[in-house]
């Protein structure tokens, strides 16, 4: 039997035993708070028992000294009565409030949250945090695949079609068909080279690479299509690791991008800073609003890459505006 096992069969045997105690107690204050000062009335209705007979005159002998309660014990008993009464009435309250308080902390001693269960959620948290990393990985490479076919690979198509023909303008001796194509052949090349320079940098962008992460998000602010006011601590870049650095890069990218093709925003703003044990990135922007990370759309392979990396997404996006994406990622240093 396991430990927790072991902990388990203790939980059955001491709460019962707990419970019962408790119980007891509370019983015996409550009869004597009721009872004690209502003595003289139903004692009445009962004949008179061993109370008045021993513990009554002795009790009166030692309080009082030297008093005779025989002539009248009926009245001697309920006044004895009637003063325990009291202080158990008055005290009552404050016992019945501390067993609750005992058989509370006793209960939440026994059932509480144990460490396997800690580590339980942590490997859940984990497998959807590697299940969310794949997905976004996967969707990130359909993405590029896409780029590439829709991309340099027509350009290619067409630049192997350019130098098929100029083949034959060259074999017929048409010099100046020649020309014209190979010029055309060298604008598809160099624009399919401009094409895999783009998709390249989207891999790995320069300045991510050889400046951090703070400066990139400052050069991605300048880069964009809209007025961005950046504000990015300098000490994030010391703070995450180059895999968590190039994917928040990403997820930055892409929401100023959707808030210039999508929010219909006339400006936006970028605030990147560490607290503590994270690093906090705020994108807001004054577009339409009504953003959501619906399954399938862009926001939700964001929040998925954001997971991946053990941290959370918050989007606030009321109708009319403005948008507010909040990215928080644990540091790696």
């Amino acid at each position: 039997m396991g430990l927790r096992g072991k902990s388990e069969l203790s939980s059955l045997l001491v709460r019962p035993i707990v419970a019962i105690v408790t119980f007891a107690f509370a019983t015996v204050w409550i009869v004597m708070a009721l009872g004690g000062p209502t003595y003289w009335f139903w004692s009445q209705f009962t004949a008179n028992g061993s109370a008045e007979r021993i513990w009554v005159p002795w009790a009166v002998q030692h309080i009082f000294g030297g008093i005779d309660p025989s002539p009248d014990p009926h009245r001697w008993a309920s006044m004895l009565y009637l003063g325990v009464g009291i202080v158990f009435l008055v005290t009552l309250p404050l016992v019945l409030r501390g067993l609750v308080r005992l058989y509370g902390t006793v209960a939440a001693a026994l059932t509480g949250r144990w460490e396997s269960d800690d580590l339980v959620a942590q490997v859940v948290g984990l497998d959807a945090s590697l299940d969310a990393a794949v997905q976004a990985e996967d969707a990130g490479l359909r993405r590029l695949e896409r780029d590439l076919h829709d991309g340099p690979q027509q350009r290619l198509v067409r630049l192997q079609m350019d130098l098929a023909a100029l083949e034959r303008r060259a074999a017929d001796g048409d010099a100046a068909a020649v020309a014209a194509l190979a010029q055309e052949s060298r604008g598809h090349a160099q624009a399919a080279l401009d094409e895999l320079r783009a998709l390249a940098g989207g891999v790995a962008p320069p300045l991510l690479q050889d400046r951090g992460i703070a400066e990139a998000i400052t050069g991605l602010a300048a880069a964009s299509a809209l007025p961005v006011r950046a504000d990015v601590a300098p000490g994030i870049t010391a703070a995450l690791s180059p895999e968590t650095a190039r994917n928040l890069y990403f997820v930055v990218a892409e929401l100023l991008t959707n808030a210039a093709k999508h929010a219909g925003a006339d400006s936006a703003s970028v605030t990147a800073v560490r607290e503590g044990s994270v690093v906090r990135v705020t994108v807001l922007d004054d577009g339409r609003g009504g953003a959501a990370a619906r399954p399938g759309g862009g926001l939700e392979g964001l929040a998925q890459r954001v997971q991946g990396l053990r941290g959370t997404m918050h989007i606030d996006s009321p109708e009319g505006g403005p948008t507010i994406v909040t990215v928080t990622v644990p540091v790696s240093a």
